[in-house]
């Protein structure tokens, strides 16, 4: 009996060891195997950007100036450079830096043209230097003293007319290269960051879905107006205008037509009219995300744009603070920052026209585009309030935006993109690095380092003068930075800290261990016993 316990003893310890062997091997395997999987970011880089603050790289402007022959000369560059330097400071006012350069040529350089037009001008200058994105012209022409003409026409393209004297004395010549300098800084190459601009203003993103609704409320109308073709309206003003913006991001355009859309105030009563005052906007409507579209839902951001058609008992509806303010001397049309905009439509035809024309339209389309301008942060083309230059004609161009103001939008664009980028990859970096537990793909790191890529390209861009190039990297710098952080496979890992994972496995582990623990202490103190008895026995 005494030599059966003997074998069977070690042959239990044995077991319980075999089990405890086997439990010891099977955690390391099982933690390599439940581990996340985390590629290695280039956090090194990210912070480099962050703290180099990339977008903070000046833009580099060139003026060329055809002057006088009494003008070119070494005063008159100092002066310019010296006015222009001024403005280079980046102010509280100004959303980047920017570096001037000037140049000053003399006028015969021209030689005679048959008129001193904006195209004509533009044309030569086009033949000599051609002007671009960081390029502008400022022209003298001749004057007639007896005809009575502004001093400054900016043009819609990239330059501007001066109308001075030939025999212009040195103050006057001083005077005027003040101006030129105050009008590029403050008017022509960029504007100021006013707080309505700002208030108004849509964030840059790389992609816009254009909402156009025609709502109506069809309360006493014969028929509702049923059709109304609007890609045929699209096709002028308002997408020449769509086609210059779209180098800052992907525009969308969709239409629709909605009935029975109630005021959600009612309106206070003039004389046989209605109207709204300022402080009662912009809830007269429900909200546009309050609608049920019927389109699509998508990721990119919705700006939308309203033909209200009010109902007959409150037609002719218009917006005016003061009741005894001529009606035809109200608007009809108001701005919902970062959203959209409103114009409302009265209906002169008593209802009995189912159809908008393109005639019918085509103010209220101009409308749309001066709402937009503002959504994009385009401040107003006859806006002079900065400048204390005010002998200054400006010229509307025929595509609702001006080059000049198109380069100031890709300019303005470019920044805001290279500041959002490095923003949310910084914001990244600390984010995984903080949580340890998320998970980052491989696709993750490749995100990353293609955002970091473009960012780099954008930013050299700026420094080469290629700002089209710059804008263009710099969307999508923003883009593949937003990807990265909005990832969908690290967020559902964002609230998941390590105490769930205790939590989950506790009650796996836990009861499997503590048996096992026991009994091998059990079995090594019977062994221990045993091998004491064994002992005394033989001596």
């Amino acid at each position: 009996m005494s030599k059966h316990e003997g074998f069977h003893l070690p042959k239990r310890l044995w077991v319980t060891l075999s089990f405890a062997m086997m439990f010891l091997l099977g955690v390391p395997i099982w933690w390599k195997s439940t581990e996340i999987y985390r590629a290695e970011l280039p956090y090194e880089e990210i912070e480099h950007w962050n703290e180099r603050k990339a977008y903070d790289e000046p833009f580099r402007v060139m003026l060329d100036l055809y002057v006088p022959p009494s003008w070119n000369n070494e005063n008159s560059k100092s002066i310019l450079s010296n006015a222009l330097r001024e403005y280079e400071t980046q102010s509280s006012e100004a959303l980047y830096a920017i570096h001037y350069q000037s140049s000053l040529f003399p006028m015969s350089d021209l030689s005679p043209l048959s008129e001193y037009s904006c195209d004509a001008v533009h044309g030569r200058i086009e033949q000599m230097n051609p002007t671009n994105n960081g390029r502008y012209a400022f022209v003298s022409v001749p004057v007639d003293a007896t005809q009575n003409l502004p001093k400054f026409t900016i043009c819609p393209t990239r330059v501007v007319l001066m109308r001075m004297e030939k025999d212009s004395n040195t103050q006057e010549s001083e005077n005027w290269l003040r101006s030129v300098a105050e009008i590029a800084a403050r008017k022509l190459i960029s504007s100021p960051n006013t707080e309505d601009k700002d208030r108004k203003k849509i964030q840059s993103n790389s992609a816009f879905r254009l909402t156009f609704s025609l709502l109506q409320d069809t309360a006493g109308w014969d028929q509702p107006i049923t059709t109304w073709d609007f890609p045929y309206y699209a096709n002028g003003l308002l997408e020449s205008f769509l086609t210059q913006i779209r180098a800052t991001a992907d525009v969308q355009v969709d239409s629709q037509i909605k009935f029975f859309v109630p005021l959600q105030r009612t309106p206070l009563e003039g004389d046989n009219y209605h109207y709204f005052t300022s402080s009662m906007l912009p809830h007269i409507l429900a909200h546009p995300n309050e609608w049920n579209s019927d389109f699509t839902a998508t990721t990119e951001p919705s700006l939308h744009f309203i033909v209200y058609v009010p109902p007959v008992a409150y037609t002719p509806l218009v917006l005016q603070d003061d009741p005894d303010e001529d009606i035809s001397m109200s608007s009809q049309a108001y701005i919902i920052p970062q959203t959209g905009g409103v114009v409302i439509y009265n209906r002169v035809d008593n209802g009995t026209n189912p159809f908008l024309s393109k005639d019918m339209m085509h103010d209220v389309i101009e409308i749309f585009v001066a709402q937009l301008r503002e959504l994009f942060g385009i401040s107003p083309l006859y806006d002079l309030s900065q400048l204390s230059e005010k002998s200054i004609e400006m010229i509307p161009s025929p595509f609702g935006i001006s080059q000049w103001e198109r380069d100031q939008l890709l300019r303005e664009r470019t920044y805001e993109n290279l500041h959002l980028a490095t923003v949310n990859l910084h914001s990244l970096s600390e984010m995984v690095q903080k949580l340890t537990n998320m998970m980052i793909s491989d696709e993750l790191q490749a995100t990353v380092i293609e955002s970091l890529a473009a960012l780099s390209t954008s930013h050299e861009a700026i420094r080469e003068g290629n700002y089209e190039l710059a804008q263009e990297q710099s969307k999508l710098a923003m883009h593949k930075a937003h990807e990265a952080f909005f990832d969908p496979d690290m967020l559902s890992l964002l609230y998941f800290p390590d105490e769930h994972k205790f939590a989950i496995y506790t009650p796996l582990f836990l009861p499997i261990s503590i048996p096992m623990f026991l009994k091998l202490v059990s079995e090594t103190k019977r062994l221990r016993k045993k091998r004491a008895e064994s002992k005394k026995k033989k001596e």
